[in-house]
């Protein structure tokens, strides 16, 4: 009797052990739209913080004009957004940017700790989370597209960032996608 116990102990084990393995693999595949964002929201991180680095600190202060936003106050608020739409879908509180802190160091601090905040918040995500409504700071809408949101809107004032850059002669990091 005994190796008949430890012979069905084992097999059932062993089930177990495969049904939990093809498990954690079917959820990591349906996970696949919160890769793919986070894939992007990482190359958007990646990219708007290049773009940062290459305007000379002391240019920081440069406007097209007296009615636009200084280079250094689009990456603080990029930066600033990026903790603002997060926090606001999650609950949890993201870092904020001073904008009346736009050099050009904490402007680079203040991206890195915001789209790091996104990321560990996107990392917490399935996609099932991703089609629930929510508050993301600019109306109702799914997760998902809060996280479009984001992305979006950093694009939006990275290319405006890049024309501030082509003004002072400086040809802007490549794009990518």
């Amino acid at each position: 009797m005994k190796p008949l116990l430890r012979k069905l102990f084992l097999t059932t084990g062993a089930s177990l052990f495969a049904a939990t393995l093809f498990a954690a693999n079917l959820s990591a595949a349906d996970d696949a739209t919160v890769q793919l964002l986070r894939k992007h929201l990482e190359t958007s991180r990646d990219f708007t913080i290049e773009v940062a680095q290459q305007m000379p600190a002391d240019q920081y202060s440069f406007k097209l004009t007296p009615e636009q936003m200084s280079f250094g106050e689009q990456m603080v608020h990029i930066a600033d957004a990026a903790g603002f739409f997060f926090g606001k879908m999650t609950g949890q509180k993201g870092p904020a940017a001073d904008p009346k802190k736009a050099t050009k160091e904490n402007a680079v601090a203040a991206l890195r700790a915001s789209y790091e905040f996104a990321l560990g918040e996107l990392n917490k995500l399935n996609d099932a989370k991703l089609t629930e409504v929510v508050d993301a700071g600019a109306g109702k809408m799914t997760m998902m597209e809060g996280v479009m949101l984001l992305i979006d809107h950093s694009t939006n004032h990275r290319a405006s960032a890049e024309m501030y850059l082509r003004v002072k002669g400086i040809k802007p990091a490549a794009y990518r996608f």
